[in-house]
């Protein structure tokens, strides 16, 4: 049986108060031929002195550089990495004990990365009774460049779901550091899709924390964060056009009701948004646009109710008066405003619950309150906030 070396690259921007959890996951893997490297990406707290207790015990490779953002960061890592296989590892995330070894069960040398379910937890790990992807979304292996030039998605989860081939990054990198100083994650995730077949673990091996300062999760709505939404998913489309270029490819790319749901609450709030990223600000046009992806778009939630729903979500807002709309637009932007009673409807009961009602969310409950305690009492049950 082969053993690659696995590359852990963690990056770390001023998580100095999560960074020991991080470390502790990588260097305490079941997976034995590992080599940890930590990329300090200029950050002011303590973080540097936290990465150099771990270096004088040899068990980090650490990689100290001027603020450049996380493109940077993930150059500078795989610069120094050796792994045939790499993980990137955001610093507030955690990697459950066996992450690695189970990725290596699904990894074949020919894959462009083997991606799994991250379950969300708060800043305590707590858990949130969550995954990401959702659970409505299926976790697919193999070519999926066509859904990719369709919708310019794929379920997929972040930086610290995912082992890279070494080949495939090799291919890609270094990255544009200026275009991708944060969202780096996204360039990897399109491409692994549009340059190779990619294979999927349906479990949890990962911990994705929220704790209020992450720079994508947005329950409340918050205008910035929908800004910076905004112009990544422009970038991510931009990324799909040029990829179809290279191939030759000649069918039409689409967009996400998501991506699609988000201009259109930008056209009829906020239109200067919009013009400043020279996209067309045509509500009608972009309400049908909105209505035809609900209706073919293969990963939304609550079948085909929940297709009509968001169908009847684009039409209402587009013609009705705003003042009629505008706790519509709230659930649709911002997800925690949402009524118990849409998300019973759409099937979602608000995530992964104790009272799911799938067999499937209720084993992955339990999977990840096994694997949780297993965690915990590997790091003694330490819950280092510095």
């Amino acid at each position: 049986m082969r053993t690659p070396l696995v590359s852990i690259v963690v990056n770390n921007y001023n998580y100095g108060r999560f960074l020991h959890d991080a470390i502790e996951s990588a260097i305490n893997q079941t997976y034995s031929n590992v080599e940890v490297i930590v990329v300090d990406d200029g950050s002011t707290d303590d973080s540097r002195e936290i990465i150099s207790q771990y270096a004088e015990k040899g068990q980090v490779v650490p990689v100290f550089k001027e603020n450049g953002g996380q493109a940077s960061a993930f150059n500078a890592g795989f610069k120094v990495s050796r792994g045939e296989v790499i993980i990137f590892l955001d610093a507030d995330d955690i990697l459950l004990p066996h992450c690695v070894a189970k990725a290596l069960e699904a990894w074949t040398p020919s894959c462009t990365k083997v991606q799994w379910r991250m379950a969300l937890v708060d800043q305590e790990k707590k858990l949130l009774g969550r995954v990401w992807p959702p659970l409505y979304q299926p976790m697919l292996s193999g070519n999926l460049q066509d859904l990719v030039f369709r919708w310019c998605y794929y379920p997929t989860p972040p930086t610290s779901g995912n082992a890279f081939s070494r080949w495939f990054l090799e291919s890609v990198l270094p990255m544009p550091e200026a275009e991708w100083r944060i969202d780096a994650d996204s360039y990897l995730l399109i491409l692994a899709a549009t340059r190779g077949e990619i294979q999927s673990i349906d479990s949890i091996l990962s911990l994705y924390r929220v704790h209020g300062t992450n720079l994508w999760f947005n329950e409340k709505g918050d205008q910035k964060k929908l800004e910076r939404i905004l112009k990544t998913d422009l970038k991510k489309e931009e990324l799909v056009r040029a990829e179809g270029k290279r191939i030759g490819y000649s069918g039409r790319i689409g967009a996400s009701p998501a991506v699609l749901k988000l201009r259109l609450f930008f056209c009829l709030q906020a239109p200067n948004k919009i013009e400043k990223l020279e996209l067309t600000c045509n509500k009608i046009h972009l309400a049908l646009n909105g209505v035809l992806a609900s209706i073919f778009y293969p990963f939304g939630p609550g079948g085909w109710f929940g297709r009509a729903v968001q169908a009847l979500w684009f039409v209402s807002v587009s013609i009705l008066p705003s003042r009629w709309t505008k706790r519509w637009m709230q659930w649709a932007i911002a997800p925690i405003h949402r009524p118990s009673w849409l998300l019973r409807l759409l099937g979602l009961g608000g995530g992964v619950s104790v009272d799911a009602p799938t067999a499937k969310a209720r084993g992955i409950l339990g999977l990840i309150t096994r694997l949780k305690g297993k965690y915990s009492r590997q790091s003694g049950g330490r819950n280092v906030q510095k």
